[in-house]
């Protein structure tokens, strides 16, 4: 006959043995997601069509289609804004809304960006299983299975659908990033800010924030001037 051990008593001991690894709170990483990477002149005519979008549903919501043009402003002169601008102000057309060049008797259209980097190594979506609990949790896993059917089928598709769930529920994956992983991560993100003035009053707000490729980083800078200056030189001898 083979010996198998309760599945609540190995819950029990699963539970001591990893409790008693570790006395302070375990890190673990935010449950995985999607972040869009920005890294064509394309991507930055997408973000103008969106936001023209978001733009007139705002003016449509505050009473402001009809006459009031819109004026697109930056705060910081950069390769990206000289682009985007007119991007956006032709989708602002093609939406039916009138673009202002001065910004008089107009409503504002603000954007700011903001670069973030990380020093630290990152990966995207790779996880690290606590050593010497893979063993342990398929034990709990077979027993839990065996005991809800007789059936080896049924088993094996209990076990399946429960081991993630299961794993999660005990803490097997640290969230840290596993070495070797081929899904390294830019060192920078892209914080994109807007907002809509009418008359020193906000109206809307918003944000997104991106990827983007570190060598590309220059484009989202600030312009420095580095044209050629001329001088006179008059011999005064």
């Amino acid at each position: 006959m083979r010996f198998r051990i309760p599945a609540l008593a190995t819950l029990v001991i699963a539970a001591f043995l990893l409790a008693s690894c570790s006395q302070v709170p375990k890190p673990t990483s935010y449950p995985v997601n999607f972040q869009k990477k920005m890294q064509a002149v394309h991507h930055w005519d997408v973000l103008a069509a969106e936001l023209a979008v978001e733009i007139k549903r705002t003016l449509e919501e505050n009473a402001y289609v009809g006459d009031t043009p819109v004026y697109v402003r930056t705060k910081e002169p950069s390769t990206f804004s000289k682009v985007f601008n007119p991007l956006l102000e032709a989708q602002l057309m093609k939406h039916g809304l009138r673009v202002s060049e001065t910004g008089e008797n107009a409503l504002w259209v603000d954007y700011e960006i903001l670069l973030v980097k990380h020093r630290s190594d990152r990966q995207a979506s790779s996880r690290r299983v606590t050593p010497g609990v893979m063993g342990l949790a398929g034990a709990m896993i077979i027993n839990i299975a065996d005991l809800v059917s007789s059936k080896a089928e049924e088993a094996a598709g209990w076990a399946a659908v429960g081991s993630l769930e299961l794993l999660n529920l005990i803490g097997v994956f640290d969230g840290q990033s596993a070495s070797g992983s081929e899904n390294p991560v830019s060192d920078y993100e892209l914080v994109f800010l807007t907002k809509i003035i009418a008359s020193n009053t906000v109206l809307a707000r918003n944000s997104r924030i991106y990827y983007i490729n570190d060598k590309d980083v220059w484009h989202y800078q600030p312009r420095t001037d580095t044209r050629l200056k001329s001088f006179s030189v008059t011999n005064t001898q």
